[in-house]
C-alpha cells in the first residue's frame, strides 16, 4: 500500500501549471506577463485561463496559510522540490492530474484530466486532460509536457532527489543507472490529451 501511495503521490505533484490569484473578482499576474500582454505579445490574463480556473485557497484556507503576493522572478525547478522548505507552498503553487477531495480526505479525483483509466491487470495508467488546461501564458497543457517532465526525472543528469517516487515505470531503474536512454521509459503521448503510464507490476 505504501508503494502505491507514493506511486499515487507523484500523479497528484508532477505537474506544474500555476493558476493566476482571484482578488475581489479580478485576476493578478506576474509581472512580466503583463508587461507581455501590454507590448501585445501575449492576450488578456482573462482569455488565458481556464474555463474553470482553480485557486490555490480552495485547497488552503486562510486559517492555514496567509497569502500575500510575493516576488516575482527567478528559476522553481519542482523536479528538485526537498523537504527543507514548506510542502504547503510546493503543493499549493502547482496543478497535478490528480487530487484529492481535500487536504483530510482519502479520495482521489481528477484534477488536470478530465477522466482516467486503470487497466485491468492495474499496470497501465490512460490519463485523458482537460481540453481547457493552459499553462500561464495561454499555450495548451499536453500529454507531451508530461512525458517531458517524467523522462527529465529519471534521468541520471537530472540527479533529481525524488526520481525514486516513479522507480515502479517499466525501464525507470535502468535509466537511472544509466543503462537505458531516458526516451525509453515507459510513459508515452498517443495524442495531446492523452498520457499513458505503465508500471512493471501491480502495486500493492
Amino acid at each position: 500500500m505504501k508503494k502505491f501511495a507514493l506511486f499515487l503521490a507523484l500523479m497528484l505533484a508532477f505537474a506544474a501549471v500555476c493558476a493566476p490569484a482571484l482578488a475581489e473578482g479580478e485576476y493578478i499576474e506576474a509581472p512580466m506577463l503583463a508587461e507581455r500582454v501590454q507590448a501585445g505579445q501575449l492576450p488578456p490574463v482573462e482569455e488565458r485561463l481556464p474555463e474553470n480556473p482553480r485557486l490555490a485557497n480552495d485547497d488552503y484556507p486562510a486559517e492555514q496559510l496567509e497569502y500575500e503576493s510575493g516576488v516575482y522572478g527567478g528559476t522553481l525547478r519542482t523536479v528538485f522540490a526537498q523537504v527543507n522548505w514548506n510542502p504547503d507552498v510546493f503543493v499549493g503553487m502547482t496543478e497535478n492530474l490528480l487530487t484529492m477531495q481535500s487536504m483530510n480526505s482519502d479520495v482521489v479525483q481528477p484534477n488536470l484530466v478530465a477522466d482516467y483509466q486503470i487497466s485491468d491487470d492495474r499496470t497501465t495508467y490512460t490519463f485523458t486532460l482537460r481540453d481547457d488546461a493552459k499553462w500561464s501564458d495561454g499555450k495548451p497543457v499536453t500529454a507531451g509536457d508530461f512525458v517531458y517532465s517524467w523522462q527529465r526525472l529519471v534521468n541520471p543528469e537530472t540527479a533529481a532527489d525524488y526520481n525514486y517516487m516513479i522507480d515502479c515505470v517499466v525501464n525507470a531503474n535502468e535509466i537511472m543507472a544509466g543503462e537505458m536512454d531516458p526516451s525509453e521509459l515507459a510513459v508515452s503521448a498517443p495524442d495531446d490529451r492523452t498520457f499513458v503510464v505503465t508500471i512493471a507490476a501491480e502495486l500493492p
